[in-house]
């Protein structure tokens, strides 16, 4: 029985169509059914008989009926299946999705970054954890301006396809920043990306085969070693000297093994700041070509220097084409821009742009235009200075607060970084880290800690500690809550130590 409400906003015909759909997908009205003709049921129910054909042409559209030769309109026999899911007793048992997974989907279950990105979001918790540029410095009246203007000046246009390899003004504007930090590159040499990390997934899925070795420095950035083993590579750590990666052991490594290539972090390294010197810089490419090994150089972090000698990046200084350049714009400006770019040979950028046409197909186009006005109208150099100053004043803040609050009867040290936006501090052996996660979460205090960063189970007793995303004051109380928390945590392994002592053996 259909009923009509004629008081109801939504056309009769929808309210026909819906019911029918209700009887046929419960059964009450069975596949190949016969439905009444247009102009009998729209007498049964008193409405036009443009009102039934309608509501019979959605019913087709859905699938749920056919038109045939001599019968009319008929509820579609191949329905069968689904009455019989709907009338059945049958109660479908949970599906196992973990089960269901790829490979390379439990080899990446790590949610370490979601679990940052959240406690950043977190308004009750003081976090030391995410590396966020200060959302306060971005410049939103020059954005917003410049959003006016394309708008106004170029209609939908920046809003439609771009070129996979991006947009090339933008690239353009890219290389020109890159050669006043001496990288001499053509345009057909960069790649737009959604960030940078979109192109360690593309470094991985272009070189790497189940099995084949990839050197990192040792501790290293952990959402690249996550990427890197999720496509079957074998992740080798090679320990890091105050001035960066060790060359003895690199080479030493070289000697015994044919990695795919050597990522590295040279400047501002994450997680401990350090950056790697330039003869160090020169050693590793002079190894890299004897070795005939490429290098993927993560410069995510380059524009933020502080203090100090500006020192080329490997890309400049290399001169046979072996290295592939990542960096971002996430770590100066809008994070959830999510525009990074790659510099790196046509023959490279060419498999890249494969993997970007199948993965997203190009980066967002009006953010790429919006982008490149900044650059271009020098809005983007400003806003750097700008960045450079207040990133400073909150490391040196957080240096002068962990100086201040730091305990008197433990070694506490830690890592003075020249630019980048952590500070990497090394605990006493005593504190045990699971026990100071616990303590700092109660302070609602957020870090993190030395374990994420390394390949195997590591003996650093470290935690990282961002200076750019908390407010000054949230730096300062932070830095003193979490130091009570190293406190409680050395007391309780003491109290723990002197328990054991006190037990008498019994004789």
């Amino acid at each position: 029985m259909i009923n009509i409400d004629r008081e109801n906003s939504t056309p009769l015909y929808m309210q026909i169509k819906t019911q029918l759909k209700d009887m046929i997908l419960t059964g009450k009205l069975s596949p190949g059914y016969k439905l009444p003709p247009e102009r009998k049921l729209a007498d049964i129910l008193n409405v036009n008989r443009s009102t039934i054909l309608n509501a019979y042409r959605e019913l087709k559209a859905d699938n749920l009926a056919i038109s045939t030769v001599g019968q009319g309109t008929i509820v579609n026999p191949a329905l069968g299946s689904v009455a019989n899911i709907n009338n059945s007793n049958i109660t479908p048992i949970q599906l196992p999705w973990k089960h269901l997974y790829s490979k390379m989907m439990s080899l990446s279950s790590d949610t370490i970054t979601q679990d940052i990105l959240e406690l950043a979001n977190r308004k009750d918790v003081i976090s030391f954890a995410a590396g966020i540029a200060i959302p306060e410095l971005n410049p939103l009246e020059e954005l917003k301006k410049i959003n006016e203007e394309l708008i106004s000046q170029f209609k939908h246009v920046p809003f439609q396809h771009t070129s996979t390899q991006g947009y090339y003004p933008l690239r353009d504007s890219i290389r020109n920043l890159m050669q006043k930090k001496g990288i001499i590159i053509s345009n057909d040499e960069i790649m737009i990306l959604s960030g940078s990390q979109q192109g360690l997934d593309f470094s991985a899925r272009a070189f790497i085969n189940q099995g084949d070795i990839v050197f990192t420095e040792e501790p290293s950035y952990f959402c690249a070693r996550q990427i890197f083993e999720a496509f079957g590579a074998n992740v080798i750590g090679i320990p890091m000297d105050d001035d960066g990666m060790s060359m003895e052991s690199l080479s030493y490594m070289l000697s015994r093994f044919k990695p795919k290539f050597i990522y590295t972090i040279p400047n501002f390294h994450n997680p401990t700041g350090i950056t790697m010197s330039l003869e160090k810089r020169k050693k590793l490419l002079a190894l890299s070509y004897k070795h005939q090994t490429p290098i993927l150089e993560d410069d995510a972090y380059g524009e933020l220097r502080y203090e100090g000698e500006q020192i080329p990046s490997l890309k400049a200084l290399d001169q046979n084409n072996y290295v592939v350049y990542l960096s971002t714009f996430s770590k100066v400006l809008f994070m959830g821009l999510r525009i990074g770019w790659v510099a790196a040979p046509k023959q490279v950028i060419q498999q890249f742009k494969v993997l970007k046409q199948i993965s997203d197909v190009h980066t967002n186009s009006f953010s790429q235009w919006c982008l490149d006005r900044l650059i271009r109208e020098n809005n983007y150099s400003n806003h750097i200075q700008t960045v450079l100053k207040e990133n400073k004043r909150r490391r040196d803040i957080m240096l002068n607060s962990l100086n201040r609050f730091k305990p008197q009867n433990l070694e506490i040290s830690w890592i003075i970084p020249e630019g980048g936006l952590y500070i990497w501090c090394s605990l006493p052996d005593e504190i045990d880290q699971k026990e100071l996660m616990k303590n700092a979460e109660e302070k609602r205090i957020a870090f993190v800690p030395a374990k994420v960063f390394y390949s195997e189970d590591c003996d650093d007793n470290c935690i990282r500690l961002n200076f750019t995303f908390p407010s000054p004051n949230q730096i300062e109380k932070g830095i003193q809550l979490l130091m009570e928390a190293i406190t409680d945590s050395y007391k309780e392994k003491q109290n723990e130590a002197n328990s054991y002592t006190e037990i008498k053996p019994i004789v």
